[in-house]
């Protein structure tokens, strides 16, 4: 993976470089800053979550199969007659049936969060940039991946980095 990083002193040096890239048509710019700012909510695109549908088709799916499976056990394979009650009884499965969508969504929000964020990632080839590490404290860095520094536009108070 290649790609450009620019870093700036400033916040208000960062914004103004988004703004650019932004009209510029850049739409894959990740940005990494000490603090959250406010501005760039506006500016950065962003796209519905993909942990939520699928951490609703994981408690869909549980629900139905834990139904599924009762009814089957309990309607099926071993119709007990319990004191004239019918096979199907409804309320008695609706417990298991909650509780096993929860803990089908709940196992499906871990994973999906770890999948879809790329993680685990022990390494990006944007952690050598040199001073990278002051991102934390100090500077305001702008990553855009897959671009040369030569196809950006030049930014006067930046420091571009190629990785």
């Amino acid at each position: 993976m290649s790609g450009t990083a620019i870093s700036f002193a400033a916040s208000e040096e960062m914004i103004e470089a988004v703004k650019t890239l932004r009209e510029r048509d850049f739409n894959h710019v990740d940005v990494y800053s000490p603090y959250h700012v406010k501005k760039l909510e506006a500016l950065l695109p962003t796209r519905p979550s993909r942990v939520s549908r699928a951490v609703f088709l994981a408690v869909a799916l549980g629900a139905l199969a834990a139904y599924g499976f009762m009814y089957w056990s309990a309607v099926r394979l071993y119709p007990f007659d319990v004191a004239g009650t019918p096979h199907h009884s409804w309320p008695a499965f609706l417990p298991v049936t909650f509780e096993f969508g929860v803990l089908m969504g709940s196992i499906t929000a871990f994973f999906s969060v770890l999948f879809f964020s790329g993680l685990p990632r022990y390494h990006h080839p944007v952690f050598d940039i040199e001073g990278f590490h002051r991102v934390t404290r100090d500077r305001f860095v702008i990553v855009v991946e897959g671009v040369s520094p030569t196809a950006l536009p030049q930014f006067e108070k930046g420091t571009i980095h190629e990785f």
